[in-house]
């Protein structure tokens, strides 16, 4: 009777790991590149508004829940892709100096 349920408990074992997880959303690079620029702009939108952090802090997390559904994102899957760029530093150097070249850009045609 042991053995039926030691043969049951490893099957079940091997049954439970035949699964395969969810692999993670990381965002392809240039839809990040797209979307960091907004959560940059909405940051420095707040920030010369109110100043201080604690004040605008609500407000700004609205504001990003806002652009990530608008992108069709979670916080989830922006949070985990900029942690998987920033792990490569020339990558992601080269993704802000992007973002600082389309608001330079941008400015210009104001």
């Amino acid at each position: 009777m042991k053995v039926v349920v030691l043969i049951f408990l490893v099957l079940l074992g091997f049954y439970s790991c035949s699964f395969e997880q969810k692999p993670q959303v990381i965002l392809p690079k240039e839809k990040m590149t797209q979307l960091m620029s907004e959560v940059f702009v909405v940051e420095m939108y707040y920030q010369k508004k109110y100043a201080a952090p604690l004040v605008y802090h609500g407000a700004l997390d609205s504001a990003w829940d806002k652009t990530f559904q608008k992108h069709h994102v979670t916080s989830a899957d922006y949070n985990r892709s900029f942690d998987f760029y920033s792990q490569d530093y020339e990558v992601f150097k080269e993704m802000n100096l992007e973002i600082i070249q389309r608001y330079n850009e941008s400015l210009l045609k104001q």
